[in-house]
């Protein structure tokens, strides 16, 4: 037989037999079943994984979402002083916890973004992983044209979670102006209004961007048409 090596990553993996003749097969290494609640976030945002198969009474030794590693536990959407370090599964080998999503540029792009839970150490490690997804960023505006003075909503969602959030309105060839801001949710999703400039020169095509106390931003193009005249009469006679 084989004993496969402890950190062996999951998968499909080859495996050789070499001696005067080398010949090559694949074997799937699985490991201990993990689910993650909720299967989307965003960082900062609570999750919560659940695990079986483990050893009974062995702890926790590392989390890495996306391979970044996660030190603390949450509670209540908050992050505590207890370490991941210790959680250990019941009698039965099942284990449940729950942390904040890393604050961490790689929790912030968009995409599948692999928790990775190590159990145990040396020859009594079980890994076990699952995916969680990190939707991508949106900021749109509720009108894409108006006015100066003018009050516009602006609405994000995939930012941080519970991030302070910044509006800033930058006119064509200024520089940027902080005209509003906005806290983000739990799951990362922040309304927020802003009055434009009066000095935005007319007309301009401009940019807004909501940033994150974290880094991460999302921009949306405003508008400020040119001045037009218009009249009800189509003939009139000089003089009249």
């Amino acid at each position: 037989y084989v004993k496969v090596p402890v950190g062996t990553p999951l998968g499909s993996q080859k495996v050789g037999v070499i001696g005067t003749q080398t010949r090559y097969t694949t074997v799937e290494i699985t490991g201990a079943p993990v689910t993650v609640t909720p299967t989307t976030g965003v960082d900062g945002q609570e999750v919560t994984i659940s695990g079986s198969g483990f050893g009974a009474g062995v702890a926790i030794a590392t989390i890495t979402v996306g391979g970044v590693s996660v030190t603390n536990l949450s509670s209540g959407g908050l992050a505590t002083t207890n370490a991941v370090t210790t959680v250990s599964a019941d009698n039965s080998g099942n284990l449940t916890a729950s942390f904040l999503l890393p604050n961490d540029a790689v929790l912030r792009t968009a995409g599948d973004h692999k928790i990775i839970v190590t159990v145990g150490t040396g020859s009594d490690a079980r890994t076990g992983e699952v995916h969680v997804t990190v939707p991508g960023r949106t900021m749109t505006l509720d009108t894409a044209s108006s006015k100066r003075g003018s009050t516009v909503t602006a609405t994000g969602t995939g930012f941080k979670a519970k991030a302070s959030i910044t509006i800033a309105y930058t006119n064509s060839g200024s520089s940027a102006v902080t005209v509003g801001t906005s806290t983000a949710d739990a799951l990362g999703n922040w309304t927020g209004t802003f009055v434009v400039p009066t000095t935005a020169a007319i007309p301009s095509s401009n940019t807004v961007t909501g940033t994150a106390a974290s880094g991460s931003s999302k921009t949306a193009t405003h508008a400020l048409p040119g001045a037009t005249i218009s009249s009800d009469l189509t003939e009139q006679s000089t003089g009249e």
